[in-house]
C-alpha cells in the first residue's frame, strides 16, 4: 500500500467523514470516533490532534485499528453477533432508507465497540467509577431495543466479584489502560517504557506496581506494535 493510499484510509480531525461504503469503512470511522472520546477522557485532545499530523500516524492508526477490532471480536459473544446480524433501522429508531442502511452498519459496529469497552472496564474495576456508567448510558437504549440483556447483568457487578478475580485483575486492568491510552494518549510515539509508564500514571492516577515486562506482555497480547521495540 502506497503512503498516499494509507493516508486516505485513515480518518483525521477536521476531515468530513464520508458515508461508509463497506463494513471496513464503518469500523475505521468508529475507531477514530472512539479515539476522540478516549482522548477527551484522558485530557489529551490537543496532543491527539497534533499527533494526527505526524507522517507515521496513518500506519500507527491502522495498526491500532486492527488490534482494537481483534480485541472487540474476542469480547463479543456469538449470541450478540447473532442479534446484530438481524437488527435493522427500526432498532436504531431510523427510517429504512439506503443512507440509513449504511448508518446502521456504523451503528452496529459502534455498539460492538461500546459494549467491549464497557465490559472490559467492568472487569478492570472501572465499575466503581461513575464516569464508566455515563459511558454505558450512551448506548444502553440500543441494548434494550435489541435484547442484549447480558450487558445489564454485567452492569450489576458487585465488589466481591472484582475481589474474586483479584489475581488476574492487574493484567486485565493494564490491558484496558493500554488500549485506551495507546493511540489517544500518545504511548505509541514514546521512546521508552519509562515514558509510557509516566504517561499512564498521569492519565490514570495511581497505578499498581506494573513491571516493564508486564507492559510488554500486555502490549504483545493486544497485538500493538511499538516502533521503538
Amino acid at each position: 500500500m502506497q503512503p498516499g493510499e494509507l493516508s486516505r484510509k485513515v480518518p483525521r480531525s477536521r476531515q468530513t467523514l464520508l458515508l461508509p461504503q463497506s463494513a471496513g469503512d464503518a469500523r475505521r470511522e468508529i475507531t477514530w470516533l472512539q479515539l476522540v472520546k478516549f482522548a477527551k477522557h484522558l485530557g489529551c485532545e490537543r496532543q491527539f490532534e497534533q499527533d494526527q499530523e505526524r507522517e507515521d500516524y496513518p500506519a500507527a492508526f491502522l495498526d491500532y485499528h486492527h488490534a482494537l477490532w481483534r480485541w472487540v471480536w474476542r469480547l463479543t459473544p456469538p449470541k450478540v453477533i447473532d442479534i446484530l446480524n438481524v437488527v435493522n433501522a427500526a432498532h436504531f429508531a431510523l427510517p429504512d432508507t439506503p443512507e440509513n442502511r449504511a448508518n446502521i452498519s456504523v451503528g452496529k459496529h459502534d455498539y460492538m465497540l461500546w459494549r467491549a469497552v464497557f465490559v472490559a472496564g467492568m472487569k478492570a474495576g472501572e465499575g466503581f467509577n461513575a464516569s464508566h456508567y455515563q459511558h454505558f448510558s450512551r448506548l444502553a437504549h440500543v441494548a434494550c431495543r435489541i435484547g442484549d440483556d447480558e450487558v445489564f447483568e454485567i452492569a450489576k457487578q458487585k465488589k466481591w466479584n472484582f475481589k474474586k478475580a483479584k489475581a488476574q485483575a492487574g493484567r486485565v486492568r493494564l490491558k484496558y489502560y493500554l488500549l485506551v491510552s495507546w493511540l489517544a494518549g500518545g504511548l505509541w510515539r514514546m521512546a521508552t517504557r519509562a515514558e509510557q509508564m509516566e504517561a499512564l500514571e498521569g492519565q490514570w492516577g495511581e497505578l499498581p506496581p506494573y513491571s516493564l515486562e508486564a507492559i510488554t506482555m500486555a502490549q504483545t497480547g493486544l497485538g500493538l506494535h511499538w516502533p521503538a521495540t
